[in-house]
């Protein structure tokens, strides 16, 4: 829901398609909707709910809080929908925006609620957990998870998620390229199953296409400063990115394809959710998911990468 509702991706009016597109997501057999409560403040759980408001007992609504945007001085910036705000996760703001999510949603639970970009020190916190737990038991939420960030933290955070607070399920960055914090979850993980929602699954974008001329061009030495710029080291995968696109060019498969079946297969990876932008991407990504896995030596070749 993210590009469908937030400013950076669109324009926010309902008029370009925005429903219609999330409505035929469902029609290809879309179960799954990923949202937060902070994407353009409210906007985009309120969007879920006019798109798929009347099949709600046949998909899984996951959303996020934490992010506290309801201050009246929060000002509006373009590019994210609005001034970050700073994140909240006492008791009393939990419960509070649980049920400004409800309203905006029009329903009376919210299949998977996460807490969004906790801190080390947030996870910490008992009382956190425990109000998670009430609004389970009082049948606000049906489960409870973190949806991690990048940062210096995220492999700690994982642990103490996993081990301290038995997180049913991490939303986390998850890739052929970014298996860290998938590998420190199998590390932990005993007898209890931890889901997994894998985020980028096509590595900020450059798994999508078949062509590898928009990379080349990154490649070039004009673009030094771009690839740096690139968040979290991207920039120096750029070379595996395209050899990963001529791999499956040799094996006739699409790129977008083999980058989201690839995490599929992983078996702690419940669900991968791309970047969904128009109807080419939803028909794209939701071609041929009903069938076999990947051939082994494409799996083997683009592990080697």
């Amino acid at each position: 829901m993210w590009t469908l509702s937030t400013s950076e991706w669109s324009s926010g009016n309902r008029a370009e398609g925005s429903v219609n597109l999330i409505r035929s997501a469902f029609d290809l057999g879309v179960t799954l909707f990923d949202t937060a409560d902070s994407y353009s403040k409210g906007y985009s759980e309120e969007l879920l709910f006019e798109s798929l408001g009347s099949v709600r007992k046949e998909i899984v609504i996951s959303t996020k809080l934490g992010f506290d945007f309801y201050p009246p001085d929060i000002e509006f910036v373009k590019s994210i929908g609005f001034h970050k705000p700073e994140k909240n996760f006492d008791p009393d703001y939990i419960s509070f925006a649980c049920e400004q999510s409800l309203k905006r949603l029009n329903t009376d639970y919210i299949d998977l609620l996460s807490l969004h970009y906790p801190a080390l020190s947030d996870v910490e916190k008992d009382y956190v957990f425990e109000q998670l737990e009430r609004l389970v038991e009082d049948g606000k939420i049906l489960y409870w998870g973190a949806a991690l960030d990048d940062s210096e933290d995220s492999q700690e955070l994982v642990e103490s998620l996993i081990n301290d607070r038995e997180s049913p399920f991490l939303h986390i960055p998850c890739n052929i390229f970014e298996k860290d914090l998938l590998d420190t979850v199998s590390q932990c993980r005993e007898q209890e199953s931890v889901g997994i929602i894998s985020r980028r699954p096509h590595f900020y974008g450059f798994l999508e296409s078949d062509d590898t001329k928009d990379i080349e061009q990154l490649l070039s030495e004009d673009s030094d400063n771009y690839r740096d710029s690139l968040p979290n080291g991207a920039g120096r995968r750029l070379e595996q990115c395209a050899e990963f696109i001529r791999i499956c060019s040799v094996f006739g498969v699409a790129p977008h394809h083999a980058a989201m079946r690839h995490i599929l297969d992983i078996p702690d990876v419940c669900v991968t959710i791309p970047n969904i932008r128009d109807m080419k991407t939803l028909v794209d990504f939701c071609a041929d998911f009903g069938s076999d896995s990947l051939p082994p030596e494409l799996s083997d070749a683009l592990v080697d990468l």
